[in-house]
């Protein structure tokens, strides 16, 4: 009881249920359509989900790391800064996800017949809603209620399992896609009635002491760690859709499985560092022990992590049927990955609240093309897995990138409560 009396840990704990919710029932979702789908509309459905991602997170504007560190100093003006945080994502959804569909990225996937504008409608749509859905996590976190997001994720999780069975006959091709946007869109209305009517004013009373950032310094914050969180998009969205298009949609569907199982552990790390942002904004002369309780809380979970998945990949993968064996290798190299990803997100973490934007661009930009580069040329030559290898090594090199800042930082070398201009130097 006492442990979970620690904010920066009840809260951890919190994302991280909602994290092993979505990871197990994920499990669960596409084992559920291995059964009832063919592969190609497996490989098909995976693709269409990777591009919601890839698109969604483009225009979620990094907000998902922008709110937990904002929120917490905004006071009375919580309100204001979330509304202003869904229009400016909704805008972007209708402008980027114009643009993709214009381009014909979904066309192939979703438009059976005729025109295919139902589906790109559709797909924006979904697009909107999703990033609706999501920035709902931000936002709890952001005014430490993250309690809330379990409860939530774990209705999504299992709503889309049972529409998917239940569009297995209907709807062979579409009926991933379909099955992931609905239930997103029904559950975060009656969420956002839930955090406007009561979350949201109790944190702005709890916190109305606190003075927010000028508007124009938090547009600069907002703009550089946007395009760093451009570059990590881009590392975690294309890999799926690169993949389908050098090996094909049903190599794709041992991909897309291990791919998304391994970024549902990966989000249990990131959700930690949310965690730890959060509290390091609400008290700043707390950041380094901060930080040195979220290292131990980060390593612990990703070398169990490790541990577990390479013993019990192959069951696991077992269990989505034969044609999906070569998920093993994948699933495991992603595993190994974890540690070093843990490393570089606690220092993400701590740029962000030292405000320390350009390192972090770079860092995720790095990241970004030795993980997509390398992939490409290793796809061609080894299959699924240099594509999973290729993300291994690019969370290596970063980690050893980052590891003599982070010592400095955990060691308490760094000046305290230092914070300084957007966009300072190291």
């Amino acid at each position: 009881q006492g442990h979970l009396a620690v904010p920066l840990f009840r809260n951890a704990y919190a994302l991280m249920a909602a994290t092993a919710l979505t990871s197990g029932l994920g499990l669960v979702y596409w084992g559920v359509g291995a059964r009832h789908y063919s592969e190609v509309d497996v490989g098909r459905g995976g693709a269409v989900i990777a591009a919601l991602m890839l698109v969604g997170g483009a225009t979620q504007l990094n907000l998902t790391n922008i709110l937990p560190r904002f929120l917490p100093e905004h006071g009375a003006e919580s309100r204001r800064l979330v509304l202003a945080a869904y229009g400016a994502s909704s805008i972007a959804a209708i402008v980027i996800g114009g643009a993709f569909v214009s381009l014909g990225g979904v066309d192939s996937s979703l438009s059976s017949s005729g025109s295919p504008w139902p589906a790109r409608l559709a797909f924006i749509a979904a697009v909107i809603t999703w990033n609706l859905f999501t920035i709902q996590d931000a936002v709890l976190a952001g005014i430490r209620q993250a309690v809330w997001v379990p409860l939530k994720n774990g209705i999504f999780a299992v709503a889309k399992i049972v529409l998917l069975v239940l569009l297995a006959d209907q709807m062979p091709s579409n009926g991933l896609f379909t099955s992931w946007a609905v239930p997103a869109a029904l559950i975060a209305i009656p969420v956002e009635v839930v955090v406007f009517l009561r979350l949201l004013p109790a944190h702005a009373k709890a916190t109305a002491h606190r003075t927010p950032p000028p508007n124009r310094d938090l547009v600069r914050y907002a703009t550089a760690d946007y395009l760093g969180g451009l570059f990590q998009l881009a590392a975690i969205n294309v890999m799926p859709l690169l993949v389908a298009a050098l090996v094909g949609l049903e190599e794709n569907a041992a991909f897309a499985t291990a791919w998304i199982a391994a970024s549902a552990f990966e989000l249990a790390l990131l959700n930690i560092g949310v965690s730890f942002t959060v509290e390091g904004a609400t008290d700043e002369e707390q950041i380094q022990r901060l930080a040195r309780s979220t290292a131990r809380l980060s390593g612990a979970l990703s070398l169990a992590g490790v541990v577990a998945i390479v013993a019990l990949a192959p069951t696991a993968v077992s269990l989505l049927g034969e044609g999906y064996s070569g998920g093993v290798d994948v699933l495991r190299l992603l595993a190994v990955a974890m540690p070093f990803r843990a490393a570089v997100t606690v220092y993400m973490s701590l740029l962000r609240l030292r405000r320390r934007l350009v390192p972090m661009v770079v860092i995720q930009a790095a990241g970004c093309a030795i993980a997509i580069g390398l992939a490409a040329v290793l796809l061609p030559r080894q299959g699924i897995s240099g594509a999973a290898l290729a993300y291994a090594v690019a969370q290596f090199t970063v980690a050893v990138a980052v590891a003599p800042g982070l010592w400095r930082e955990l060691r308490g070398t760094a000046a305290p409560g230092a914070t300084p201009t957007v966009g300072a130097a190291p």
